[in-house]
């Protein structure tokens, strides 16, 4: 075994020269170590030595530990808690594959979290090639399987922890028919492992996912409707992928709304140069209201609005066609007009 990991020495393994045929193995330390090694890829609690699935002659698996402590999980890095205790491995013309069962009886497991099971590196320090396997947690044992173990790999129990969020940028109005500015990254996602990202819209409550959006930021293009984003954390170590989906709300920094809005003239003032929408879902009654105005100034429009048809027609402000003409804002069959009234005497 390598220098530090040489507590508690055990392993699986057959020899047919002398009789060995061991599938699961524990030290027979009392008390000192809480690792139970089996062959195979799904874990059974051992009756004698030979639970297991079988293996080759002269395939070996044997470990140690560092004797580091078994009650506490401490961070390591962002996003990850591991144990005090860490394994090595030494492994003979590789098994198949095996499976651990730890005992963790007096360990204090920190909540919440992700996911539980081991981190395998090929360094004591878990920074190089690290690779995580999913164990299932029913206190006080943990039972990970098929792990998968190669020669002078360090391994330990470890916790993903969810990945945290981050924050988008908020709410902006716009016209309707523009584009919003680029909904930004305030606070990255972040977790341990490769951070990505999925983004989803709603315009009525239910989402869309939208297809190769993986960046911290979105651009959403031109809007005619009131729409909302969701930025989703997606954090990836090795096959195991952990997501935090933030609620789509007006009022969580983590959801960006863009809104198409609409408008109408000031009274008094030049009436806006872009395209008006009315609401959607709603239509005009064929009636018409208009004010007078005095050289120079510009009538206000008033609307009166309804159910049913053209939900989605666009319209101009009606400009001033003559110095003392009345106009007004129309609908005839659907269609929006701007209409010249007779001239005042």
């Amino acid at each position: 075994m390598v220098s530090g990991y040489q507590n508690d020495v055990h392993g699986i393994g057959r020899d047919d020269t002398y009789g060995l045929n061991q599938l699961s193995s524990k030290s027979e330390n009392p008390g000192t170590d809480i690792i139970i090694i089996q062959s195979g890829s799904s874990f059974t609690t051992p009756t004698n030595a030979q639970t297991g699935t079988a293996i080759s002659n002269q395939q070996f698996l044997i470990t140690g530990h560092n004797n580091g402590t078994t009650t506490t999980l401490s961070t390591l890095s962002t996003g990850i808690n591991i144990l005090g205790r860490k394994w090595n491995s030494q492994v003979t013309n590789s098994l198949p594959t095996e499976s651990f069962q730890f005992n963790l009886t007096g360990a204090t497991i920190p909540t919440p979290y992700c996911k539980i099971g081991v981190l395998i590196a090929d360094d004591a320090a878990f920074t190089t090639n690290l690779r995580f396997v999913e164990g299932i947690f029913t206190s006080p044992n943990l039972t990970v399987n098929n792990v998968a173990l190669t020669n002078n790999k360090y391994f330990t129990v470890a916790q993903l922890l969810t990945p945290v969020t981050g924050a988008i940028s908020g709410t902006q109005t716009i016209c309707n028919g523009t584009a919003p500015a680029t909904i930004t990254s305030s606070i990255d996602g972040t977790g341990f492992g490769t951070v990505s990202y999925l983004w989803e819209s709603s315009t009525d409550g239910s989402t869309n996912r939208i297809i190769g959006a993986t960046n911290n930021t979105y651009s959403p293009g031109t809007l005619t409707q009131s729409t909302q984003y969701r930025r989703t954390t997606v954090v990836t170590l090795g096959t195991v992928t952990r997501v935090i989906r933030p609620t789509i709300s007006a009022s969580n920094n983590n959801t960006r709304r863009s809104t198409a809005a609409s408008g109408k003239a000031p009274g008094g003032g030049a009436p806006p140069a872009t395209l008006l929408r009315r609401p959607a879902g709603h239509t005009f009654y064929h009636r018409q209201y208009w004010t007078a105005y005095s050289p120079g100034t510009y009538p206000v429009k008033q609307f009166v609005q309804n159910n049913t048809n053209d939900t989605n027609q666009e319209y101009n402000s009606c400009q001033r066609r003559g110095q003392y003409n009345y106009l007004s804002l129309a609908v005839q069959h659907g269609q929006y007009i701007c209409k010249e009234l007779q001239q005042l005497q």
